[in-house]
């Protein structure tokens, strides 16, 4: 029987095994005939009969308990679970995964335990409770890694790039996806390689839809799985190629794929493929129009995968029926299915640890935020539903970082050997890289390592924090509710106003909150006219850049375009608000998207600049906002000075300004200014300055960096300061530079110091000048000391810059990030 499976004939081999045990049976062998019906088991799971192989591994069990065969007797639950998963019969298969990694593991059988293991994060993934599968996956990963059992390995790895896809970690799962193709290809695992490629074609779908790949992957898997007639594998490839043809609006085609895999799976018995096969057709029928026949398919789906716990699909069939409701002007009805999508996103979410895979998690699952949004614009017949608007827009916005701010911890050392050897090498690369640039030398082979080990790292990180004390979450979930909103209005002074704009569509709008009440601003101005100010603005500044070398007539120039660029944007996004905001006397502004990269206080009205009316400070959202305002800033007494003097002329004459103002000041210069320094004394520190050069890391935000004596100290370092509520001023070029992402979560050095506990931070939108930088820093710190909060000393530094430099390029970089 063995030799005719390897020659590929299944049939032939098939028939022999159910000989062979007819005539073991009629023998009285139990235990022979057993045997057999475990390798006949196998074989009709390999070839997607899934039913049969169920039958043969029952019957094969209890010759095995029997002949006291307890190794096989695992082998067969193992089997008996895998087929009863494939037929949806989900929870009977987890309590057969229990059992058998009981078993396994009081027998010193760690391949099978391993096995279990996972095998049960199979159906976690497939349920779409990825904290459970990830978790799984990786520990059946130590597992194989510590038994070199390099086939076992290769698959571990290809799923839990199934579950970063899931998650919307895209480029991480391209990368396992394609690594596990290039270990399965040496080891002849073909069926594994050409599974592989079909989700690989998913996730490059994704990434690049007209990639010319995508193509060359289903086919070269095609090919693999009807050479072995591996039917459910080219149903997979029919689904996935139904997906892409309906995410790039070819409907025909993907209805016909799908109508195939659907039946194709129906065959099988594969329940959980075959209703998201009848999911993708309810979806063409909703792009078609057929509103009426999705719907019904829709429900009955939705009751289908609630039956057996298919979150995704639950999620999937909820949005659409929501769209669908929302088509047909049942606005209660798609409010009722977008909340209860809602639900299950925060259900999965909340169980998700670390604020990366929880951010990528959301910004896959937007679409009923969105639209419970969308909705609540659409029904502003009552002024309270402006407090519907502004809950309906936090509850996206900065998310992952309102949890952390909850959850401040002193975290220096991992305990897990690899990162920690990884983040020595790092460093020790980053030094490397600093002399190399210093001396003129080619940098490129250095800058390729730390690229390489800086992805080894956070993969590294990832996987640990999946393993390391469970799935413990960072934080609680925290959005903004009417409860926490009260609550935040009633600290605020009655001259202060928060302003929070949105997007939906192409409209700009905003709202505005006071101590005592909510208010709308609708369709403020349209988006893409704003984005197209703001790239204006940024010109001019970047202009500016070597202002040093131009005579000072032209600088006036660049001036007068600046202010005219800034008179412009001041129109579109802030003019439309001035009624509501015309006692205001501490403002906070929470942008949206690029909007986060605009200085408002260099924002003009034609007669003067937004910040000499009022002090601004910026916040990533309500939420946040309202946690940190909750921390007044310290009063500053004794700041801790870091500043790079060895590199930086103007970080010597911060150091020696704050020496004066501060007599109780910490300074530390050359060599001690240094990431140690930081660490031990940042943490008792009521204010910490840093002066030396800044890194913004777009391509990798979580590597942006200050350049310290000893290296880089880098935004995941600063999130383990374990501040006591300093404020924290980081005088450096674009420190407060950030990258935009969905789900209005930013990341960058600002985010990385509130999280590790700092209470406001200011920081940098461009590049500063070194000379005014100086000036602005003395000025800022004379009124801090005088008694002045954060956002109004910013305020008093800039008008003391302004008097020697008009353009806003040298007296409105720096931005107070937090509150006031």
């Amino acid at each position: 029987m063995l030799v005719l499976c390897m020659q590929g004939r299944l049939d032939d081999a098939e028939q022999c095994g159910i000989a062979a045990r007819d005539e073991l049976v009629a023998l009285g062998d139990m235990h022979a005939a057993s045997r057999v019906s475990l390798n006949l088991g196998q074989l009709s799971y390999a070839r997607s009969d899934y039913s049969g192989a169920i039958q043969h591994y029952e019957s094969a069990m209890p010759g095995l308990r029997q002949g006291n065969d307890l190794e096989r007797l695992v082998q067969s639950t193992i089997g008996l679970a895998d087929a009863l998963a494939a037929n949806g019969t989900f929870d009977i298969a987890l309590a057969h995964y229990s059992s058998g990694k009981i078993e396994a593991t009081k027998r010193g059988w760690p391949i099978l335990s391993a096995l279990c293991e996972e095998s049960a994060a199979l159906i976690y993934l497939a349920r779409g409770e990825f904290a459970a599968a990830l978790a799984g996956f990786e520990l059946a990963r130590q597992q194989y890694e510590r038994l070199s059992m390099p086939q076992h390995l290769a698959n571990a790895e290809r799923q839990l790039g199934q579950v970063y896809f899931e998650l919307n970690l895209l480029p991480e799962a391209t990368a396992l996806l394609q690594h596990s193709i290039e270990r399965f290809e040496p080891l002849e695992m073909n069926l594994e390689a050409a599974w592989t490629r079909v989700e690989l074609a998913k996730v490059i779908a994704a990434l690049r839809p007209g990639d010319p790949q995508l193509d060359s992957l289903l086919s070269e898997a095609d090919r693999v799985f009807a050479s072995q007639t591996q039917v459910a594998g080219q149903a997979a490839v029919a689904l996935a190629r139904a997906e892409h043809a309906m995410n790039t609006g070819h409907f025909d085609p993907a209805r016909e794929q799908a109508a195939g895999a659907e039946a194709a799976f129906r065959k099988l018995g594969m329940a959980a493929h075959q209703i998201r096969a009848e999911v993708l057709l309810a979806e063409c029928d909703c792009h078609c129009g057929r509103l009426s026949d999705a719907r019904g398919t829709f429900a009955r789906l939705l009751a289908s995968a609630h039956e057996q716990r298919l979150q995704s699909v639950e999620l999937r069939a909820l949005t659409q029926l929501g769209y669908i409701a929302t088509r047909e002007h049942d606005l209660d009805g798609a409010r009722h299915h977008f909340e209860c999508a809602v639900s299950i996103v925060e259900e999965q979410r909340d169980r998700l640890g670390g604020d990366e895979l929880r951010h990528s998690f959301l910004t896959a699952a937007l679409v009923p935020y969105r639209e419970l949004l969308r909705l609540s614009l659409d029904d502003m017949s009552k002024q309270s539903q402006a407090l519907a608007v502004l809950l309906a827009l936090e509850r996206f916005r900065a998310r992952a970082l309102a949890d952390r701010l909850g959850d401040i911890t002193l975290n220096q050392a991992t305990g897990n050997k690899a990162l920690d050897e990884l983040q020595y090498r790092l460093a020790w690369s980053q030094r490397r890289l600093r002399r190399l640039r210093e001396e003129g030398d080619d940098t490129e082979a250095a800058e390729t390592e730390i690229g390489r080990l800086e992805h080894d790292y956070l993969e590294v990180q990832r996987r640990w924090r999946l393993t390391a004390g469970g799935n413990r979450q960072t934080g609680s979930a925290i959005t903004l509710n009417d409860r926490s909103l009260a609550e935040l209005q009633r600290g605020l002074p009655n001259d202060a106003v928060i302003v929070e704009y949105g997007v939906i569509d192409d409209e700009l709008f905003a709202c505005v909150i006071n101590d005592t009440s909510v208010r709308m601003a609708r369709r403020v101005a349209p988006w893409d006219v704003v984005q197209g100010a703001i790239r204006r603005v940024q010109f001019q500044m970047d202009a500016m850049r070597t202002s040093r070398l131009l005579p000072p007539q032209h600088v006036l120039q660049l001036e007068a375009r600046a202010r005219k660029a800034l008179q412009q944007l001041h129109g579109l996004i802030w003019a439309p608000l001035t009624p509501a905001l015309s006692h205001a006397r501490h403002l906070l502004v929470v942008p949206h998207g690029k909007l986060g990269a605009v200085a408002f206080a260099a924002l003009h009205d034609g007669s003067r600049y937004l910040g000499e009316q009022v002090p601004i400070a910026v916040a990533p959202s309500v939420a946040v906002a309202a946690q940190v305002l909750a921390r007044p800033a310290p009063a500053v007494v004794a700041p801790l000075v870091l500043a790079d003097t060895q590199r930086l002329v103007h970080a010597s004459r911060e150091a020696d300004a704050l020496r004066q103002i501060f007599p109780r000041a910490w300074v530390e210069t050359d060599d001690a200014a240094n990431s140690e320094t930081l660490r031990q004394l940042g943490l008792s520190a009521d204010s910490i300055h840093l002066a030396c050069h800044g890194v913004f890391r777009s391509d990798n935000p979580a590597f942006s960096a200050l350049e310290l004596a000893d290296g880089n100290f880098s935004a995941l370092d600063a999130e383990k300061l374990g501040l006591s509520n300093a404020l924290v001023v980081l005088s450096a070029c674009d420190s407060g530079v950030a990258t935009e992402s969905e789900g209005d979560e930013v990341f960058g050095l600002v985010r990385a110091f509130l999280i590790g506990g700092a209470s406001r931070v200011v920081a940098s939108l461009w590049p500063v000048d070194d000379e005014t930088t100086v000036d602005w820093m003395t000025a800022f710190y004379r009124a801090l000391q005088s008694g002045a909060t954060p956002t109004g000393a910013s305020q008093l530094a800039q008008r003391a810059v302004r008097e020697q430099h008009a353009h806003p390029f040298h007296w409105a970089a720096f931005a107070t990030f937090g509150g006031w």
